[in-house]
C-alpha cells in the first residue's frame, strides 16, 4: 500500500484508541479511593441526580447492588474492576436513554468497624439528545 491510502487507516486507529481509552477511563480518583476498601462489603448503593423513576431500574441492573435473595439480600464485595464494570454499564444505561455525555462521580462512606462501605453514584445527565430524523442510503 501507498503512504497514501495508509493514512486514513492510520487516523481511523489513532482515533480507536483515543476513544477506547476515554471510555475505559473511570471517574477521576474512584479507583484509588475504591482500592482503600478492596474486598469490603458494599452495604448499600444509591444512585442521585437521576430523575425520579429512572435510578431504581438502573439500581437494580448493577452488581454493587448485591443479589436479592427469598429471605435476605447478598451484599457484593467492592472491588477496582467490580466498580469501574458497574460505572461502565451505568454509561451505557444512560446512553441508551438519551444521555450519552453523563458524568458520573463516585462517593464513599466507610464504616470501619464492620468493614462496610456504602457507594454513591452522583450522576450529572447532562443534556438529553433526541434524534430528529434518521436517513439511511446507499
Amino acid at each position: 500500500m501507498t503512504p497514501q491510502r495508509l493514512q486514513p487507516i492510520v487516523l481511523v486507529a489513532a482515533a480507536f484508541v483515543l476513544w477506547a481509552s476515554a471510555c475505559a477511563a473511570s471517574p477521576a480518583g474512584s479507583d484509588a479511593e475504591a482500592a482503600r476498601y478492596k474486598g469490603w462489603t458494599v452495604s448499600s448503593l444509591e444512585v442521585r441526580g437521576l430523575a425520579p423513576g429512572m435510578s431504581g431500574p438502573l439500581r437494580r441492573g448493577l452488581v454493587l447492588n448485591g443479589r436479592k435473595g427469598l429471605i435476605r439480600t447478598r451484599r457484593a464485595p467492592l472491588f477496582s474492576r467490580t466498580l469501574a464494570d458497574d460505572i461502565r454499564r451505568t454509561e451505557i444505561w444512560l446512553a441508551r436513554r438519551g444521555y450519552p455525555w453523563a458524568d458520573i462521580a463516585v462517593e464513599f462512606t466507610p464504616d470501619r468497624d464492620g468493614r462496610k462501605v456504602a457507594v454513591a453514584f452522583v450522576i450529572d445527565p447532562g443534556p438529553a439528545v433526541r434524534v430528529a430524523s434518521f436517513e439511511r442510503t446507499g
